[in-house]
């Protein structure tokens, strides 16, 4: 009878039942549901744990892999505490920012991978690395007419869907909040830097002095170009080039990066 009276009654009638005490009588309080827990969530720092406890020197039968892990082990160790230093002493830095995106990288025999990708900074390289290891494209009848090395080449180019995106959908990925937690807190992290040089360097040998065919976003470069020329070249008549030399990129990016003073709270 009461379902009936509500279904019958006014709008405003209808909010007032839904306050009252017989309502609650009936039914209990009204409780919102809680918010789920958002991901991707901060990881807090290890100190490098899970690299010592899943890198075993011994399980590398190749002589020359080994001698690789012994000297370079140590270094990441030194560097997984330098940023697990840093993140215990500012816990500010959990609070600002957008989160970066994070892949659950699965190996078989292998310790699993929770990779922090940092877009232009190394991405690209290690993108293919984990995508050859699951062989994608392999069978993609678009490339059957290629020769042997134009199909490896094409295999993991942009233009046949070899780019970041496509990892969740090759490696299986954790789907509830406590999956997630326990895979990337058991797994090794993998983070990639990069020296600001090195980067400023990079930008302009992939996108400034030359053309990417596949590059989706050519056009938007080409505008850049022409004007880093046109406000950058001290004396066009000299050179008659359509690609920006370093300098003038490197001039036009101090420029527009004057009100900058420094990255907030670079590690």
């Amino acid at each position: 009878m009461l379902f009936y009276t509500l279904y019958q009654s006014k709008e405003k009638d209808f909010i007032s039942v839904l306050k009252s005490d017989n309502f609650n009588n009936y039914f209990g309080p009204i409780v919102s549901p809680k918010p789920k827990p958002k991901w991707p969530t901060y990881l807090k720092p290890t100190f490098g744990k899970n690299l010592r406890n899943f890198l075993n020197i011994s399980n590398f039968l190749n002589d020359d892999e080994r001698e690789f892990v012994e000297y370079y082990l140590p270094i990441m160790m030194h560097r997984a505490r330098t940023v697990g230093e840093y993140c215990q002493n500012h816990p500010e830095i959990f609070k600002i920012g957008k989160p970066k995106y994070l892949y659950w990288i699965t190996r078989k025999g292998q310790p699993n991978i929770a990779w922090c990708c940092n877009y232009k900074v190394g991405s690209g390289t290690w993108t293919v690395n984990f995508l050859r290891e699951v062989n994608f494209n392999a069978n993609n009848p678009k490339l059957f007419g290629l020769t042997p090395s134009q199909r490896e080449r094409a295999r993991f180019s942009s233009k046949y869907g070899a780019t970041t995106d496509k990892l969740p959908n090759v490696f299986q990925q954790p789907k509830t909040h406590e999956e997630k937690l326990n895979a990337f807190n058991n797994s090794i992290r993998f983070l990639v830097v990069r020296h600001p040089f090195t980067r400023l360097l990079s930008s302009y040998r992939n996108i400034i002095e030359r053309y990417i065919s596949d590059l989706s976003d050519q056009h938007i470069f080409i505008k850049v170009r022409k004007l880093i020329i046109k406000q950058y070249r001290l004396n066009p008549t000299n050179n008659t080039s359509e690609f920006p030399t370093f300098p003038e990129f490197v001039n036009y990016f101090i420029n527009i990066t004057e009100g900058i003073l420094k990255a907030t709270l670079a590690i």
